[in-house]
Order: structure tokens, then sequence, then C-alpha cells
């Protein structure tokens, strides 16, 4: 199985019930994805956080294919910037998640989450 990232509008209501719950003072973002941080933006404003990559990476998410197109070579620099992002999510109290490496390590790194959610969703493929 693939795992498959939710939609920015199923994590927005989930980050905004867990913001109602928490009155967080900032809410950390990760993605490489301008269009999913601008939705983040829109709804969080000042609140929200993140790292802006040096390079811009655009991924193309279907339900019926296994990879995302990337239109971005990723060197050292990008990286260097994905690792920082997860070191700084590994620090927050709290994380919503896809199933991905990055989140791994995040909670490899952490001390612990307070609340956590990994999305768990995927898609069966076949190798041939």
């Amino acid at each position: 199985d693939v795992p498959i990232p939710p939609t920015a509008e199923v994590m927005i209501e989930d980050v905004k019930k867990l913001d109602d719950e928490n009155n967080y003072d900032y809410i950390f973002l990760v993605t490489e994805d301008e269009v999913i941080r601008n939705k983040f933006i829109k709804k969080f404003g000042d609140k929200l956080k993140y790292l802006e990559p040096e390079n811009k990476i655009e991924y193309n998410y279907k339900v019926n294919e296994t990879l995302s197109s990337n239109k971005n070579v990723q060197g050292f620099k990008y990286q260097k910037y994905y690792l920082i992002n997860i070191i700084i999510l590994s620090k927050c109290l709290d994380i919503i998640s896809a199933q991905t490496y990055g989140a791994a390590a995040a909670f490899i790194l952490s001390e612990g989450f307070r609340n956590s959610y990994v999305y768990n969703t995927s898609i069966n493929t076949k190798l041939y």
C-alpha cells in the first residue's frame, strides 16, 4: 500500500479543531507545496509559521497514481531545509501528519508529542 496524503482542507479542519482545543500561540506547517501553504496562510494568518524552501516544488497527487510528479531537482540545499523542518517539527507540542519519512523522523527525534495523529490512508498498488 502507498500512503496518500489527506487534502489540505481535511488537514486545515483537523488543525483548526486542535487549535480550538489548545489555543496555540503558533502553528508550524511543513510542506513544500505552495498551494497548500497558501491555503493554511489564508486560514491561520500570522499564527502560521513555516520555512519557505529556496526551490519551489510542485506536487501533483492523484488517487490513481502512486507517485507525485515532482517538478524540482532536489539538491543539498533542499535536504538541509528538509532536515531543519523535521527538527523544528520534533520540538512541537502536538503533531498532525500524513504518513511520511519526515514525520517518522520527527517522532523519533521528539521527546513525545502531547497529541498526535497520523492519517492512515493508502491505495493498493501492483509492482508489475
